[in-house]
């Protein structure tokens, strides 16, 4: 019996080992959750693959220039169960979205709380709406 605990001991530790750093990459200290903002843009690209998804977006400031922001969302599998698909974002697709944004101060974050242009939650098992 002792040769099977340390045995069990050495597979367990192994284990943790492997899956640390795999957790570790999913840190979000990079982004200030605490100063959440709002951006309104239009979709240049949609990325749904993994290990996460991102939209590339390009949001106007009140000046008419144009600033390109990369934005990490939630994995293709987690969100492929609330309908999600490779079709759901098409560039040109105008939307407003929450961000908590890198902490660094370059035009990126993490994306949340998804809508049309109109404030519209997005429902990607509905059909698209007109863009206007």
């Amino acid at each position: 019996m002792p040769q099977f605990i340390k045995c069990a001991a050495a597979i367990l530790l192994l284990t943790a080992g492997i899956f640390r750093p795999v957790y570790a990459h999913h840190s979000t200290a990079m982004f200030d959750a605490d100063n959440p903002i709002e951006l309104a843009g239009t979709i240049k690209e949609w990325q749904y693959s993994n290990p996460h998804t991102f939209i590339i977006l390009i949001v106007s400031d009140e000046n008419g220039d144009d600033t390109e922001w990369t934005l990490e969302g939630r994995s293709p599998s987690a969100i492929y169960r609330l309908g999600w698909t490779p079709n759901s974002l098409q560039p040109g697709d105008r939307i407003m979205l929450s961000v908590n944004p890198l902490h660094s101060g370059a035009p990126g974050g993490n994306y949340s709380n998804i809508r049309w242009h109109d404030g519209t939650p997005i429902d990607p098992t509905l059909a698209r709406p007109e863009q206007n």
